[in-house]
């Protein structure tokens, strides 16, 4: 019974020390430099990324929650944003010098109790979802959910991150300078080739295709808002200027 409890507590404390130390990408992340929503280039610097915000239909998709896992995991990111709305400084009022103290751990607590909801395959999925994210840090949730990398490939493309860090280290310009933003975008864009050449045709597909429905996404979230205001809107002229 000992050994069996210690089993369990040590596949949660994996899984939390995976999920602390592994930051993935935002949907749509744009490459560092190179402007938001650089679709296709996922070899740019890690925007960070929370898993308080994945969605409940992303995580159940990719590590088959049950119902009650879902009710439980929605319960936990609504007691987060409470808690964290919570730390928000009040108007007039001098900033809490702890409060990112206090939001790290509102997070670590909440991928505590998340990862504690998990089955030991639940949380293996996750790890390898975490692991390549750290491999493709802009490479949208859908994508590092469904990809197989070898442990080859996550070896070439940290060798490919550590050189590509190095060189934006280089960098000697200050970032106002016009050309930093190009000198920016050519070390990622020669990076990403070189990734490109490591990743098989399927899994530069499954990224592509993943970044594609995120991008649609946002189009559609964006037509629905507009279309909210124009309702509200008086109607435009028969005539008149046009753009």
């Amino acid at each position: 019974m000992f050994k069996s409890k210690m089993v369990i507590v040590c596949g949660v404390l994996t899984a939390v020390m995976a999920l602390g130390t592994v930051a993935v990408a935002q949907q749509g992340g744009g490459a560092a430099g190179g402007g938001r929503g650089q679709r296709g280039n996922f070899a740019g610097r890690n925007r960070g990324f929370s898993l308080s915000r994945i969605s409940v239909k992303e995580l159940t998709g990719a590590l088959l929650l049950t119902d009650e896992q879902v009710t439980k995991y929605t319960a936990l990111q609504t007691k987060l944003t409470a808690d964290s709305q919570a730390l928000a400084p009040v108007q007039g009022a001098a900033p809490d010098p702890e409060a990112r103290k206090k939001r790290t751990a509102l997070n670590t607590q909440f991928e505590n109790d998340f990862a504690a909801l998990l089955t030991v395959p639940q949380r293996s999925k996750l790890k390898e979802i975490m692991d390549n994210g750290k491999a493709l840090p802009n490479a949208p949730f859908a994508a590092l959910a469904a990809l197989r990398l070898l442990p080859k490939q996550k070896t070439d493309i940290a060798a490919i991150q550590k050189d590509q860090q190095t060189q934006i280290q280089a960098i000697t310009v200050e970032r106002t300078d016009p050309t930093y933003r190009t000198l920016m975008t050519d070390i990622n864009t020669a990076s990403q080739e070189k990734i490109n050449k490591i990743l098989s045709v399927d899994q530069q597909k499954i990224i592509k295709d993943a970044q594609d429905a995120a991008a649609k996404a946002r189009g559609n979230r964006r037509n629905r808002n507009g279309a909210g205001a124009g309702a509200a809107a008086p109607a435009a002229p028969a005539t008149g200027a046009t753009n």
